[in-house]
């Protein structure tokens, strides 16, 4: 999993209005790959985190699959600010509320 920065607003705007499983989204949006330490899954590269997941079950929902997964590891990159969906909008995530 991975959170997205300020810097990738255009990326995941791309990512969520494009669907399917035969897409591979990583080519079609030329997306910078980096290497997981502990899963086979690849990173995107510019995030402000990497979570990687290990997978313990799934189940439907309406119209979606729930994951419960364990972290099993992840990285997180303070120079960079994170984004939120709200609303049909992106926020930065960037000031505490007290």
């Amino acid at each position: 999993m991975n959170v997205a920065s300020t810097n990738q607003v255009k990326l995941a705007k791309q990512l969520g209005f494009t669907h399917g499983r035969e897409l591979d989204k990583f080519k079609k949006f030329r997306i910078s790959k980096g290497k997981a330490s502990k899963i086979k899954s690849p990173l995107i590269k510019g995030s402000f985190a990497n979570i990687e997941c290990r997978v313990i079950t799934s189940l439907s929902a309406a119209n979606y699959i729930v994951y419960l997964a364990e972290v099993v590891a992840y990285k997180v990159d303070s120079k960079l600010t994170p984004i939120a969906w709200y609303q049909n909008r992106y926020f930065p995530l960037k000031e505490a509320i007290h």
